[in-house]
C-alpha cells in the first residue's frame, strides 16, 4: 500500500468514527428528549396536581383578601385610633388568610380569620393582628373578633405619630 492509499484509508476511518460519534450523540439526545416528553405526557397529573392545587388555593385566598380589604382596613383603623395620629395601612401583600370555618348550626355562617401586619410610612410594621369576620348566609359581614398579637416599635423619625 502506498502512502496515498494509507492516508485515504485513515481519513475514511476517521470520518466513520466522527459519523458514528455524531449519530450516537443524536440518538442519545433523541432518547432523552423523547423520554422527557413521555414522562410529561404520561404523568402530568402526578407532577402538576399539587402545583395546580396550590395555585388555586392562592387565587381563592387572594380573592378573599381583595374582597375583605376595606373591612380589614376599617377594623385596623378602629383598633389603632387610640395609639397613632395616623391610621396604619393594610395592603393585600401584608394580609394572609389564616383560617376558614363554617358554623352549620347557625344558618351556615362562615368565619374567616386573617393575619394582618399593618404598617406606617415606608412599610414600618406597627403590629401583628388576627381579625375574624363572620359572613352570614344573607351576605352580611360582621367583625367577629380582633386579636392584637404583637406590637412593633416605630423608627425614631416616626415616633411623633404615637399618641
Amino acid at each position: 500500500m502506498d502512502r496515498d492509499e494509507k492516508s485515504y484509508k485513515m481519513h475514511n476511518e476517521n470520518n466513520w468514527k466522527k459519523s458514528a460519534l455524531i449519530i450516537s450523540i443524536f440518538v442519545f439526545a433523541a432518547i432523552a428528549l423523547f423520554s422527557g416528553f413521555l414522562y410529561k405526557r404520561v404523568s402530568p397529573n402526578v407532577v402538576d396536581a399539587a402545583e395546580y392545587e396550590s395555585n388555586v388555593e392562592k387565587v381563592y385566598n387572594q380573592a378573599l383578601v381583595n374582597t375583605y380589604l376595606s373591612d380589614i382596613q376599617a377594623a385596623v383603623d378602629l383598633h389603632y385610633a387610640d395609639y397613632y395620629t395616623t391610621a396604619p395601612v393594610v395592603a393585600y401583600y401584608v394580609i394572609e388568610v389564616k383560617d376558614i370555618c363554617s358554623d352549620q348550626k347557625e344558618n351556615s355562617s362562615i368565619y374567616i380569620k386573617f393575619h394582618v401586619m399593618p404598617y406606617i410610612g415606608a412599610h414600618n410594621t406597627v403590629g401583628e393582628d388576627e381579625i375574624t369576620f363572620m359572613a352570614s348566609y344573607t351576605g352580611d359581614v360582621k367583625l367577629e373578633n380582633y386579636n392584637h398579637i404583637k406590637d412593633y416599635e416605630l423608627p425614631e423619625h416616626l415616633k411623633s405619630l404615637k399618641k
